[in-house]
């Protein structure tokens, strides 16, 4: 009786231990499933974009009078990124300036944005659009695994399995505008040198 009763603990504290560790993986797949939907690489991305703006003292404009229109973002090559931006900026300011957003289909488009963001689907013209695009007072932002292409000042990276940045402070210099160092401090790397 014994032998046929320990036989049969045996196997059920089995089940229960595969159950308990399959409920286990199961809720851990849930939590990781619901951060995923929670935050969606574009809409990270999208807060990315508005918060650097955040982080530049944009230059004055004109005779030194201050800019009192709003900052434009403009998206080439990422609708995805561009719907969000579009749920996430009403009601937001950068520079106490209301925030605008704007999807451009080409680099010809452009007109004096602030902001500029060149998504993916653009990599392979990303040269020739980064050339064109250059205009003082332009922050603009790449998503390449390329990294930094010369005339981008910051680009999406994937590190650590989470989007950061790199910043190439040199390029945003040139374009008239001053990078907070909190901004500076954030980032993978600035001008080429990892972040400690």
């Amino acid at each position: 009786m014994r032998s046929v009763a320990a036989g049969r603990v045996r196997p059920r504290g089995r089940v229960i231990w595969l159950v308990a560790s399959a409920a286990g993986l199961l809720a851990t797949f849930a939590w990781r499933g619901a951060i995923a939907q929670t935050y969606a690489e574009e809409e990270i991305k999208a807060a990315y974009i508005y918060h650097f703006g955040t982080y530049v003292d944009w230059p004055e404009s004109g005779e030194g009078e201050p800019d009192d229109g709003a900052i434009t973002i403009a998206v080439l090559g990422d609708e995805r990124v561009y719907d969000q931006l579009s749920r996430y900026l009403p009601g937001r300011t950068i520079a106490n300036r209301d925030v605008r957003i704007r999807e451009i289909l080409s680099v010809d488009t452009l007109g004096d944005e602030e902001i500029l963001f060149i998504g993916y689907e653009k990599n392979r013209q990303l040269d020739a659009i980064l050339s064109a695009a250059q205009a003082p007072g332009r922050l603009i932002v790449t998503d390449t695994t390329l990294g930094l292409r010369p005339g981008a000042a910051i680009n999406f990276r994937r590190a650590d399995d989470r989007v950061r940045f790199e910043i190439a402070q040199t390029t945003a210099a040139a374009a008239n505008l001053t990078l907070s160092s909190r901004l500076l401090a954030s980032a993978v790397s600035v001008d080429g040198v990892p972040n400690p």
